[in-house]
């Protein structure tokens, strides 16, 4: 008879929510987010996607897209993995980010499992949780970028 449909399999979701971490060194926490940053001589919203590391402050990968998707933020992801040379050897990295569609969906959740990195979000409502200083970063990446016009 076959008269209900079969429901789809989906991909483990993390249901980590941050907590405060004692960080020592590198490559132990980095935070990742995306910012609007309006393009005027293209009269475009182009998207920052950026991620630092928290303990020596550095910015370790960018990317400015005309899309914001979670192909963007496995990009970003990547190329700090690798300039930290430390793609598939990771075991105690966390990355933490917001709620953001780019972050929760599936291609990022998978990237996440497959590097072995933890992915942690903040909780709604909550932005202490939150650094301020990628948003300083992504303010300054976006003057670099506008000006290199690198779209």
């Amino acid at each position: 008879m076959n008269l209900l449909k079969i429901k789809r399999k989906g991909v483990k979701r993390y249901s980590k929510i941050c907590k405060n971490h004692v960080i020592t060194d590198s490559n132990q926490l980095w935070e990742m987010d995306m910012k609007y940053v309006y393009l005027a001589e293209a009269r475009e919203i182009a998207y920052l996607t950026s991620i630092i590391d928290v303990f020596d402050r550095s910015i370790l990968a960018y990317d400015l897209s005309l899309s914001p998707n979670a192909e963007q933020a496995k990009i970003v992801a990547i190329k700090a993995l690798y300039n930290r040379v430390i793609k598939g050897k990771t075991s105690e990295l966390i990355i933490r980010t917001d709620n953001g569609l780019q972050f929760i969906a599936s291609k990022f959740e998978k990237l996440c499992i497959q590097e072995n990195v933890t992915h942690e979000r903040i909780p709604v409502h909550s932005p202490n949780y939150n650094n301020n200083f990628i948003h300083s970063i992504e303010i300054a990446l976006a003057s670099v970028a506008m000006e290199k016009k690198e779209i």
